[in-house]
């Protein structure tokens, strides 16, 4: 690879072609090809760099380029102007420079160019043109309009919903399409408000079984009503967690039996002290112990539900522990961790995944890192900026976010991926810091944070990252009724490599004994020609290639694939059904039914 001149003094964040194949780049940098006349902005012909027309730079960077259908150069970065053109914006056209409108309020990230032909511009603004735009904007030729639902402000929290709905919590107050205070739910690609949203901003949110959910933060109302630090959204309204938390809210987590756990900076919860964690059994708070210590950062429940917490560690007046569990009885370091320990996530084999702001690990530098039951061992090495979040998924890998740029000698621009062997840039990365990340019932993540862009897309905000080998649960068939009703069976959880496939069966007769069938073959056989009891309409439709008998509680059976951890299984598909045995008061086959079939792919992300 060969060198274009005497290159820059400094760094290049922007490169683009023109037509005629000239290079044009844009950065930091006060001279490009030692002349100082191409100060933050130059032009390669292919023998030396010069300036672009009468002009000898920006005051400041230039950090986005984009070469229009027609053959323009657009501009963007942190500057005051380019000849006249208005600030952070310019266009260079026909060898002259010109203006997008007013130009744009801050900085801009990045330019896309949308199939409408209209020119998408993200980063740091608040308005374009003299309109609010939060942070996302497009220009149509003529005039600046706001893009879609940028929002204002640092998102904190997401979480996922059962029916693939995404909450967020975080600092914003207002959208695109009107105000948004502090949180806000997404439905069917659009973000909806939640009453008034809360006074100040959320730091956690949780979701319950039965669908509503918790959030936790700096607040002291939401929807108008008083609720310190902890509110609870039932669809309709918000209500307190009966007298709330003294003090902020960082963590929040669901236990199996249903129970709440917050974390955070408050001592007490609803009067109780409590001293950094908290239970809220729908009725009261309660402590655990005496308490890990103020200033919980995050919370997670391992396979053997115990309670995980991450909080900072302090040298003086005495040694605390980073991470700490709580067995039933009291509170224990895991290992030795030093520092700020903000995000944890368990892995599907139960190891517990820790990432933070410092070392996390005497004597070994690292702020990802992994527990086994044991011994802490280093995701790598250190980076070069604080881990925020960790997700794990489904195939064991590790998703990281945060403010680094790289994580061991892998840059990384603020997300990245652990594939349990060394670190992987995700795409282009963001163009911010990221504080939050999910998984969504279809297998997408979702990453809330203070960024404009993803994969240098305008995202302001939030963004989702999709696969190219989805996972899927599809019906088909049709079930029949038996005493309890009509049988049925859906998917909980889809079938993603290395994971696995969750379903559960219900309107079972209570005197039953229930196959779960798996096989890779679809068929459609009536019962009642394999034995006299199958009932009409009932028919198998999974070839039993592999089965289980069970007893289903309560009408329910839930169901279990493990899908190992094998790319050759990535598009595989098993067919699944149940199919409830109803027995008579003497143990007699009495008649045999059959839920609603299930065609699963395996999928990859």
């Amino acid at each position: 690879m060969a060198g274009l001149g005497a290159g820059t003094n400094n760094m290049v964040r922007a490169v683009a072609v023109l037509p005629n194949g000239d290079v044009v780049i844009g950065g930091d940098f006060t001279a490009a090809g030692g002349s100082s006349a191409n100060t933050r902005l130059a032009r390669w012909n292919g023998a030396s760099w010069s300036p672009l027309g009468m002009f000898t730079g920006t005051n400041w960077y230039v950090g986005a380029l984009l070469v229009t259908a027609a053959g323009d150069l657009v501009v963007g970065g942190d500057f005051y102007a380019i000849s006249g053109s208005g600030p952070n914006i310019a266009r260079w056209q026909n060898g002259v420079w010109s203006a997008f409108g007013a130009g744009v309020s801050g900085y801009v990230a990045t330019l896309t160019a949308m199939p409408s032909g209209e020119l998408a511009a993200a980063g740091g603004f608040p308005a374009a043109g003299g309109v609010t735009a939060n942070y996302v904007a497009t220009w149509n030729g003529g005039s600046w309009s706001a893009l879609g639902m940028g929002l204002d402000g640092t998102v904190y929290a997401v979480a996922p919903l059962p029916g693939g709905d995404l909450v967020i919590g975080g600092a914003f107050t207002a959208t695109a399409s009107g105000p948004m205070r502090r949180i806000a739910r997404r439905v069917g690609g659009a973000w909806q408000a939640l009453a008034s949203g809360t006074d100040d901003v959320v730091r956690a949110v949780a979701v319950l079984a039965n669908g509503d959910f918790v959030a936790g933060g700096d607040f002291a109302t939401a929807g108008g009503v008083p609720a310190s630090c902890i509110a609870r959204w039932d669809g309709a309204q918000w209500s307190p967690l009966g007298t709330g938390c003294s003090n902020r809210v960082r963590a929040l987590r669901v236990l199996g039996n249903g129970d709440l756990v917050a974390g955070g900076d408050f001592a007490t919860a609803g009067g109780v002290q409590v001293n950094g964690v908290a239970v809220w059994n729908g009725a009261a708070w309660s402590s655990l112990g005496a308490g890990p210590g103020t200033g919980v950062q995050a919370v997670a429940v391992l396979h053997d539900g115990s309670i995980v917490i991450a909080r900072p560690t302090f040298s003086f007046p005495a040694f605390v522990p980073g991470i700490q569990r709580w067995n039933g009885s009291g509170w224990a370091p895991l290992g030795t961790t030093i520092g700020v320990a903000t995000a944890l996530a368990v892995l599907p084999n139960g190891d517990l995944v820790a990432g933070g702001a410092t070392t996390l690990l005497s004597g070994l530098p690292a702020q990802i890192a992994k527990w086994d039951g044991a011994s802490w061992s280093p995701l790598g090495s250190a980076t070069t900026g604080f881990v925020n979040a960790v997700l794990a998924l489904p195939d064991g890998d590790v998703l990281a976010a945060g403010g680094f740029t790289q994580l061991a000698v892998s840059p990384a621009s603020r997300i990245a991926r652990w594939d349990g062997a060394s670190w992987a840039p995700v795409g282009s990365g963001l163009d911010g810091e990221a504080h939050a990340l999910a998984q969504l019932t279809n297998g997408d993540v979702v990453a809330g944070g203070a960024f404009a862009t993803a994969g240098g897309l305008p995202s302001a905000k939030v963004a989702q990252l999709t696969t190219t080998c989805p996972a899927l649960a599809g019906s088909y068939g049709a079930g029949c009724a038996g005493s309890a009703g009509p049988v049925a069976l859906a998917a909980i959880e889809l079938p993603w490599i290395g994971g696995a496939f969750r379903g559960v069966g219900t309107a079972l007769p209570a005197n039953a004994l229930v196959l779960d069938v798996f096989g890779l073959g679809a068929v459609n056989v009536p019962l009642a020609t394999i034995l006299p009891q199958g009932g009409p309409g009932c028919v198998l439709l999974a070839r039993p290639d592999v089965w289980g008998v069970h007893l289903p509680v309560a009408g329910t059976l839930p169901t279990l694939l493990p899908i190992p951890n094998s790319s050759s299984l990535v598009g595989a598909t098993v067919f699944h059904q149940v199919v409830p045995f109803e027995l008579g008061a003497g143990g007699a086959i009495v008649a045999i039914t059959a839920s609603n079939g299930l065609s699963l792919t395996v999928g990859a992300f």
